[in-house]
């Protein structure tokens, strides 16, 4: 990792692997500021909780930073089963809003960049450099790679589909196949 990977992964966390650097931006302030007052909040009222989440929020990620110079295992999506505790931290600051306002306003502003990212994300599109989004690629659309095996597919012709990638494969297929839009010689299971 690199000094700014750690900023990348709550990035990450903020809206996904398919946002923009305004996109991130955006949450970043959203997100950073929610934690701090709830973590100021939990501190004032609660400071047993809040600190064990804290702990809980960035002593794993910390030591698999420094771990990662040694041994190269630092990859984000690994990391988002620590991400709840974080959440649970900038939930709070939410709760603690006086302003019902200020509160709706929040919540307004997070679900329109949280569904930015979605749309990237369902057109198949990782707009960041790689380092935002290491091991992770841009889904790839099946649908016309299967519509063409299926237009040159000629009567007795066998189709194998294998490994667990290609569910979402033997789904559409199968509606096709249903449908009579898949032409195949064999129609006992498509699965086999």
């Amino acid at each position: 990792p690199d000094a700014t990977s750690f900023l990348k992964t709550f990035d990450n966390f903020h809206i996904g692997y398919n946002g923009t650097t305004p996109l991130y931006f955006a949450a970043a302030l959203i997100f950073y500021a929610l934690f701090i007052y709830g973590a100021a909040c939990g501190w004032k009222f609660r400071r047993g909780y809040t600190m064990l989440l804290i702990s809980l929020a960035f002593f794993p990620l910390v030591a698999i930073y420094a771990i990662s110079f040694r041994l190269p295992i630092y990859i984000d999506r690994y990391l988002f089963l620590f991400s709840p505790y974080y959440y649970l931290i900038a939930a709070y600051g939410l709760a603690r809003v006086k302003s019902s306002f200020v509160k709706s306003a929040t919540i307004v502003c997070l679900s329109t960049l949280i569904l930015s990212s979605l749309i990237y994300y369902y057109s198949y599109h990782l707009p960041r450099p790689d380092t935002y989004h290491i091991g992770v690629h841009a889904k790839k659309p099946v649908k016309p790679a299967l519509d063409y095996i299926n237009s040159k597919a000629k009567k007795g012709d066998k189709i194998a589909l294998c490994g667990p990638s290609v569910l979402s494969s033997i789904y559409y297929m199968r509606v096709r196949q249903r449908r009579g839009l898949l032409i195949l010689s064999d129609k006992k299971k498509l699965s086999d």
